[in-house]
């Protein structure tokens, strides 16, 4: 075995002098390193393993937080209104589920705008506490819609023109409560 000449880096493979008649002249070019695919290679990540965010144009973001708060106040308004609708009457009752849907899609709507816009953090929790009480409206105008005796009970309250009268809706209510809980209220002891 031959020894490599002193200027050759070690690397490189060498060739072992062919003893069978081979030709002396045949080279082999030396191998190039193997690159990865661009594809391949790892990507910058940032802190916690995610990729690095695009810089938002200042202007841009600033619009974009300006229409998100325009849009949760509305949220907070279509909520509000919804749950103006506890007490009326069949087809303005079903108004109330309308409202509180649609409130509760401006809030989330809006979240997502905070988190591509990077809003500020109190977006977060105006558009929680929206998605809070719209639920709330929507669980409370189910309930009403369900229980035996509330669509009169609105319809009596809708109808009523005093004080006196909405007292004597308040009181057939309250008793058609009672008899389905099973519980006495202060208005039959009078």
């Amino acid at each position: 075995m031959s020894t490599p000449p002193q200027n050759t880096p070690n690397d490189t493979p060498q060739q072992p002098t062919p003893n069978n008649g081979a030709p002396q002249n045949q080279h082999v070019p030396p191998r190039a390193p193997q690159q990865a695919p661009q594809n391949m290679m790892p990507q910058p990540r940032g802190p916690q393993g995610k990729k690095p965010r695009k810089p938002i144009d200042p202007g841009e973001q600033q619009r974009a937080n300006i229409r998100t708060a325009f849009m949760l106040i509305v949220a907070a308004l279509v909520i509000f209104a919804a749950s103006s609708f506890v007490l009326s009457t069949m087809p303005l009752f079903l108004a109330l589920f309308l409202f509180a849907l649609a409130g509760i899609t401006l809030s989330i709507i809006a979240i997502v705008r905070t988190a591509v816009y990077r809003g500020p953090w109190f977006f977060y929790i105006a558009a929680g506490v929206s998605i809070i009480y719209g639920a709330m409206t929507l669980l409370g105008g189910m309930g009403l819609a369900f229980i035996p005796g509330a669509q009169e009970y609105r319809e009596c309250r809708a109808s009523a023109l005093t004080q006196t009268d909405r007292y004597t809706c308040d009181e057939k209510f309250q008793g058609t409560m009672d008899k389905l809980t099973g519980a006495s209220s202060p208005y039959s002891a009078r």
